[in-house]
């Protein structure tokens, strides 16, 4: 059989022609691939470089609010601290004098007239808060019987208040 046939050339021509494609097919492929990884790069360039950049803008933020946390705290603190010797200052005077009267009317019941040096009596900031709280016993009107309904609370206090004051030496221990 001849071999010049036209069907033999065609399929001579159709085998140079899928090996040319397949040839260009495979570079069109690695182009692609290339192009691919390109895209690919600089998408994660660009998700880097976006996250670096929220990075920064959120490390700025919490610097930001630190600072004006700091001054506000400090702010709040100094007024706070305004306030408080203002009022302390009234309150130590005036819990001092309730101290020195009621120290001159313990001295009265005692029987004692030997005159007091009243700069002895000093308080510094913690003991005023605590005499600004003292009642002169002779001030309170109202005893346990006024109360009603709370029998056992009563007793309680009694024994855990009241006796010591009245009689110390059933509390007092020989070990001290």
């Amino acid at each position: 059989m001849p071999s010049s046939s036209p069907n033999n050339t065609s399929n001579n021509s159709n085998n140079y022609g899928i090996l040319g494609t397949s040839s260009s097919n495979a570079t069109l492929s690695t182009r692609r691939t290339r192009h691919t990884d390109d895209r690919k790069k600089t998408k994660s360039n660009e998700t880097a470089s976006d996250m670096a950049t929220e990075l920064v803008i959120n490390l700025i933020q919490l610097g930001v609010t630190l600072v004006a946390s700091y001054y506000v705290s400090a702010w709040v603190s100094n007024r706070l601290k305004d306030a408080q010797s203002s009022v302390s200052g009234a309150d130590s005077a005036m819990a001092q004098e309730r101290l020195e009267q009621l120290m001159q009317s313990r001295e009265e019941e005692k029987g004692e007239t030997a005159p007091r040096d009243k700069s002895t009596l000093t308080l510094n900031r913690y003991e005023a808060a605590l005499a600004s709280d003292v009642i002169n016993p002779k001030c309170i009107t109202t005893t346990f019987r006024d109360v009603g309904g709370i029998d056992h609370i009563k007793a309680e206090l009694w024994d855990l208040v009241v006796l010591p004051l009245l009689r110390p030496d059933l509390f007092h221990s020989a070990s001290g």
